[in-house]
């Protein structure tokens, strides 16, 4: 029996690009209905935000924008719901081809990164997104290119807790973005 040589796997590189931050409001303009809120979740903020990136394979087409715009209501729908909690309520969203990497930091911690992957198939027709939670013992946490962005972000958030975390310091970090390819 002859040997076949086995195919390699030769990556593209990965563009990353940032998108405007996804501001999702918890609180209710209804007094009672906030009170109720607060009631219920009396540690959590009144608002999550999160970095928006977008990773593409270079030379490969891009999401429409109306499929971005999808798959951030999904996720805000989600932390509505408290599927996704909301915890300090900053954090990042990684959207790929075909999996949305959802990072909110906090806990019983400021400094752990609490984390919920989803995947939706890119060619599905707009209004028929269906994001499926993934397990993280299964399907791991970050691939190699997500990394690098994990990596930039862990040092932005450092820099947050090291500072006096005022309301310029967290505008600081949100607006601190990583942009590039990555190899």
């Amino acid at each position: 029996m002859e040997k076949t040589e086995q195919e390699v796997y030769i990556p593209k590189p990965r563009i990353v690009a940032p998108r405007e931050n996804l501001n999702i409001s918890l609180g209710s303009i209804n007094m009672e209905k906030e009170r109720e809120r607060h009631r219920q979740h009396p540690n959590e903020p009144n608002v999550v935000l999160l970095k928006v990136y977008t990773m593409m394979p270079k030379g490969e087409l891009n999401l429409q924008p109306d499929r971005y715009k999808e798959i951030e209501d999904n996720i805000a729908e989600k932390v509505l719901d408290r599927k996704i909690k909301p915890l300090l309520g900053l954090g990042f969203l990684i959207i790929s081809d075909g999996i949305v990497n959802n990072c909110i930091w906090g806990g019983e911690f400021p400094f752990l990164l609490n984390q919920n992957v989803y995947s939706f198939s890119p060619k599905a027709k707009t209004g028929n997104l269906n994001l499926e939670k993934l397990s993280l013992a299964k399907s791991g946490t970050f691939c190699c290119w997500e990394g690098e962005i994990v990596g930039f972000e862990s040092n932005a958030w450092r820099q947050y807790l090291n500072s006096p975390q005022k309301y310029s310091d967290m505008d600081k970090y949100l607006g601190t973005k990583f942009e590039g390819i990555i190899n």
